[in-house]
This record gives structure tokens, sequence and C-alpha cells, in this order.
């Protein structure tokens, strides 16, 4: 799969690039005057430099928010169909890293898939049910593992993360396994496990 450089994980939503953090959105603006309602990860969030504590020459707001609606879906749909939740967060890092969880069209998905064959059977099998939708490329992983792909038998990365009792070992397992990548930044992997792992269990996703 292609590496990618890291990165902090970032809400994948309408806010302004420079204001996108992965838990916290930090606002800036000039004396008294800035007043925005912005979305971050489907919450809501209004800020009023001169009401909610600015500095009132132009200093900071920090207002704490849910992490992206992606990261949260991905957990949520491998917890789902019988993964741990550890077992989940070390997909979902790797799908963080590949592609922070959002890759809405066909170009290579979520999880990067640059193999020829592998991107040929991928792009065939969103098209065939409407479209590269977060669920469809969702579904296609989950097809891969189980292997419902003729020709493409990833199941060792189910095995092998099936038996894992951390978001460290999934993650590794995941990223050998599954992603087969050259250079994993492995580190980098398992770091947003489990940082997914803690947000699961801070918000409430499924397993907790």
């Amino acid at each position: 799969m292609t590496d990618t450089t890291e990165h902090s994980r970032q809400f994948r939503t309408i806010i302004p690039e420079k204001y996108r953090q992965r838990h916290v959105l930090r606002v800036a603006g000039a004396a008294g005057v800035l007043a925005l309602t912005l979305t971050a990860g489907g919450c809501p969030v209004s800020v009023n430099n001169s009401e909610s504590g600015g500095n009132a020459n132009g200093g900071s707001n920090t207002v704490s928010c849910p992490v992206s609606s992606n990261i949260e879906t991905s957990y949520d749909f491998f917890v789902n169909r019988g993964l741990t939740p550890p077992q989940s967060a070390g997909i979902v890092g790797n799908l963080d890293q590949e592609s922070y969880c959002d890759d809405p069209d066909t170009s290579n998905g979520i999880a990067q898939w640059t193999d020829p064959t592998r991107h040929s059977d991928y792009i065939n099998y969103v098209d065939q049910r409407g479209g590269a939708t977060l669920y469809n490329q969702l579904s296609f992983i989950w097809a891969e593992m189980n292997d419902k792909i003729p020709g493409d038998d990833q199941s060792q990365a189910l095995n092998d993360i099936e038996n894992d009792d951390t978001s460290g070992a999934a993650a590794d397992d995941f990223s050998q396994d599954f992603e087969g990548c050259g250079q994993c930044e492995n580190t980098q992997r398992e770091t947003y496990a489990s940082e997914t792992l803690a947000d699961a269990q801070k918000y409430g996703w499924a397993g907790f």
C-alpha cells in the first residue's frame, strides 16, 4: 500500500484546514469581533471571542469536540462484525494513517489499494454497490479478510488480528498482513490505534 507521511489526525469536515485538529478546535480572532459556528466531526461549535473568555486583543478560544465521524463509523463497523474494541482500533489506526479514513472517490480508497489486481477488485466491488462510500470501502476490506474476493485472499490478516489483545498488536498485524507496505511507520499506526481505542472509551462507541 502507499505510505503516507506523518500527520495530525484531523476532522474531515468543512472546517478550514488551519482550524482542523483531532480533539481540539483552536480559534484566534481580533478584539471582540470573532463569532463562528462550525461543525467538527458532527459536533456543533459556536465561538464568540468577546463572550467566551478569549483574549480581547486577539487571543485564542479552545473548544473540545469528538473526533471525525469517519473514525467512529469505521471503528463501529468492525466491532459490529465481531472484532474486539482493541482489534477494531488497530485496523482503524492503519486506515487513519493511509487516508484519514476518508477517500470518497474511487482513486485508491481508504486502505490505499495500489496493487493493480486488488485495485481492480476494489473498483469493481464498489461500482457494483453504488460507488465508493465509506460503508462500501469498509465492506470491501471485510470481504478481503474473509476470502470473499476471488483470487484476493487476505484472511491471514483476520486470523492474526483475532488473536491480538492490544490495539498496537492489531495495528501491526493489519499493517503487515493486509497493507503490505514498504516503510510502514508502525509506531504512528500504533499511536492512531491507541487514540481510537481511547476515543471509543471516552465517547461510548460500540463495545463500551
